[in-house]
């Protein structure tokens, strides 16, 4: 058994971790209405599953087209895994080791590990190098919140064309909001009238 922040060679995935495991191998060959029904199936073993909330809560955000209009909402998905018994976010935290180990090929399992250190553990320097590794392999995701870290200069200094250009590769793959904030950061500032 492993304590949080702790990685043993006994690790063993719950009925939810192997279903995220399995979405994640989804997501990464485009089939992300299949990831969406693996995910779900891995929630009613545990309802309380912060990485299954915070993946499904990706797949929501950049794939809203496999969602139905009456699903839980993003924020409602990010709500969860914040409010969820501090037993099942320490095992999130875990869980996140065991992936980066375990699954350091996978662009999405990557942004998986950034969202978990970003959401869950607070850790904006670790998200952050976590992100630009997925961000790196072509994950949208993680491509959007590179902009939005530079936008806002979260973790690094504000840096205005990095932002740009992290935002133009998220929405030169579709990504929604990516294609908006690009287009606020390339958009020319008229001058101050007095």
């Amino acid at each position: 058994h492993s304590q949080a922040g702790e990685m043993t060679e006994e690790f063993v995935l719950s009925g939810c971790e192997e279903a995220v495991v399995e979405a994640i191998k989804l997501m990464d060959a485009g089939r992300f209405s299949d990831a969406r029904e693996r995910l779900m199936d891995g929630l009613m073993c545990d309802t309380y599953c912060v990485s299954a909330l915070l993946l499904m809560r990706s797949l929501r955000l950049d794939y809203p087209r496999v969602f139905g209009p009456t699903d839980i909402s993003p924020e409602d998905m990010l709500q969860r895994a914040l409010g969820a018994p501090q037993d099942r976010r320490d095992r999130a935290r875990v869980f996140a080791g065991h992936l980066e180990r375990t699954c350091a090929g996978s662009r999405t399992a990557l942004f998986l590990c950034g969202s978990i250190a970003e959401k869950i553990a607070g850790n904006t320097a670790a998200a952050f190098e976590l992100y630009t590794r997925a961000a790196e392999m072509g994950n949208p995701a993680a491509q959007f919140n590179l902009g939005c870290f530079y936008s806002t200069g979260q973790g690094v200094p504000v840096d205005k064309a990095a932002a740009a250009r992290w935002f133009k590769l998220a929405a030169d793959q579709g990504h929604a909001n990516a294609k908006t904030n690009y287009a606020i950061a390339t958009r020319p500032v008229a001058p101050l009238k007095l």
